[in-house]
């Protein structure tokens, strides 16, 4: 398929010049063939160089014209393809798989492994918890006597919370497991 190619126009001052140079050749050559003599005249002829490219990457198919050869804005100087096309396409296809794997996953839900590990770190989690509460309850009668500190109670306290929240809170990541994915996230699979 041709691409149109970009053309540089020679500058207007570089055109002039060009002319310049020409008249000037011409005009010792005519001098020396007018002398009648077979001088030999050394100079330098200027040409304009024109750079073409494509206007988007591409591979050159076929060439048209040779060097030298004489050529009109508008010619077709050479074939190029776009190797871009089939690229683009085999990364959609894998695209495509990759979101076909990951709405299976979603479809299945949870790995019987994972739901296994959730509930194994809830039971240590709640046991946990029970012990805390256990200890606060020792605590607490103790410390209305005074025979335990303030501190050791207040700690106690924060350790029967906390570990309370965290059985809470491997509860809630349980249930989500089992419950699977959002709906809005298995529709946009």
């Amino acid at each position: 398929m041709p691409l149109p190619l970009a053309r540089t126009p020679a500058p207007p001052a570089s055109r002039a010049r060009r002319w310049g140079g020409v008249c000037l050749l011409l005009a010792s050559a005519a001098a020396c063939r007018a002398a009648g003599g077979g001088e030999e005249v050394v100079g330098t002829l200027e040409m304009v160089e024109v750079d073409v490219g494509p206007l988007q990457p591409a591979r050159v198919v076929r060439v048209l014209v040779e060097e030298g050869d004489a050529v009109r804005l508008g010619d077709t100087v050479a074939v190029l393809s776009t190797p871009t096309a089939q690229p683009g396409a085999d990364q959609a296809a894998a695209q495509a798989v990759a979101a076909e794997r990951a709405a299976a996953e979603l479809a299945a839900g949870a790995r019987p492994a994972e739901l296994a590990r959730a509930e194994a770190e809830l039971r240590g989690t709640a046991a946990e918890a029970e012990r805390a509460a256990a200890e606060l309850a020792r605590l607490e009668p103790l410390a209305a006597r005074g025979t335990v500190s303030r501190s050791a109670l207040d700690a106690a306290r924060a350790a029967a919370r906390t570990t309370a929240s965290r059985r809470e809170a491997l509860e809630a990541a349980l249930a989500l497991l089992r419950e699977g994915a959002r709906r809005e996230r298995r529709d946009a699979a």
